[in-house]
């Protein structure tokens, strides 16, 4: 008795679900919101034929072969944050001090958290367990990529041997490879999610999603590998004056209270977490926070004023990080996000802390 009792409400509670998720795929379809189901992936697949990657034959046998309706979850989980309160928050990090006119510093993960539709967005395009059309291209193009130009060797993966007899060629066609990609997906993610200018309306937000989707772990990690034989000399050079500085002292940093307490700490702190950067917008945090906590530093240290640091004292205070950190491959690391930065991210915060960071480092290397 007990068990068919079970049994029964079990089924009604699935018959209930059932009736509920069909009342929300009706919701979505007479709002338009699967409208476009066909068009983005036509739209995708013309693209796809103009470029010239040997990746975009699998892609497109991949979106031939895709039933749209797969999609109705993934879409449905983003229209219904419109019954909830997703605005964003004010900027959770803000100083008194300023690195030229920048005083508030958010960073990716910051946007991630305050934001809800990004938060969601980013977690569809990168959790490759909840399948979905828009990861499942972004890992065939990983895949595409990594075979292409690397191999396995135990638990390693390397380049291949012709690659590191000519990287420059083959970091040009990495690069086409990447950059087309990213043009054709980031158009295709825009078309997906059908009115997402309602809920993040900041110009670039959408890129920075889908180029920390695209070029993290094993991708990311090649993208460096690239950069460290191309630029070699760079690196060297680097080091070298790393060491002959470390034997002096050349930057006096006692007037910006980093020499001792919680600022220099938390700063120095910031500025390592980038060795262990997995991804384009890690790199990007570790130098907003690290910048961050400069001036917040400051702040500590002139508790009644507001300080405007000119150019030149800013890239005396990020040498000292740079030269007590002794980061490895950071010039690399800055070359690499320089180049990856789309051009509606390289005016405002993010490019001039870039340019800042870049800056310091070719001071060090003369």
């Amino acid at each position: 008795m007990g068990n068919k009792a079970y049994k029964k409400k079990d089924a009604q509670l699935e018959e209930y679900f059932k009736v509920i998720q069909e009342k929300q795929v009706n919701h979505l379809r007479q709002s338009g919101y699967f409208h476009n189901s066909g068009e983005w992936i036509a739209t995708m697949r013309e693209d796809l034929l103009g470029s010239h990657g040997r990746w975009r034959t699998e892609l497109v046998d991949f979106l031939d072969n895709w039933d749209v309706e797969r999609d109705i979850n993934v879409k449905a989980s983003l229209v219904m944050l419109d019954y909830l309160d997703n605005q964003d928050s004010s900027p959770k990090k803000s100083t008194r001090c300023y690195l030229k006119s920048i005083n508030t510093y958010t960073t990716f993960q910051d946007e991630l958290d305050e934001n809800e539709y990004k938060k969601l967005i980013h977690t569809q395009l990168c959790d490759f367990k909840q399948e979905n059309v828009l990861n499942q291209i972004i890992k065939l193009f990983q895949r595409s990529i990594l075979e292409e130009f690397t191999y396995v060797t135990n638990t390693q993966r390397e380049l291949k041997q012709a690659v590191l007899e000519e990287p420059t060629q083959y970091a040009n066609i990495l690069n086409e490879d990447l950059f087309d990609f990213l043009e054709i997906f980031t158009k295709a993610v825009k078309s997906f999610y059908l009115g997402f200018k309602n809920f993040i309306t900041e110009k670039g937000a959408i890129e920075k999603i889908v180029r920390d989707a695209v070029i993290r772990d094993e991708l990311f990690s090649v993208v460096i590998e690239f950069n460290s034989i191309i630029f070699n000399h760079d690196e060297e050079k680097y080091l070298q004056n790393l060491h002959e500085l470390s034997q002096e002292t050349p930057i006096d940093s006692s007037h910006f209270a980093l020499d001792n307490g919680a600022g220099y700490l938390n700063s120095f702190s910031a500025l390592l977490e980038v060795t262990s950067a997995k991804s384009y917008c890690q790199v990007l945090d570790c130098l907003i926070n690290t910048s961050y906590y400069v001036t917040k530093a400051l702040d500590d240290y002139y508790p009644n004023a507001n300080i405007v640091l000119e150019t030149d004292v800013i890239l005396q205070i990020f040498q000292l990080l740079i030269l007590r950190s002794c980061v490895p491959k950071f010039p690399i690391l800055l070359k690499t996000i320089e180049n990856l930065l789309d051009d509606s991210n390289q005016i405002g915060m993010l490019g001039f802390l870039l340019t800042t960071w870049i800056g310091s480092v070719e001071a060090l290397k003369q």
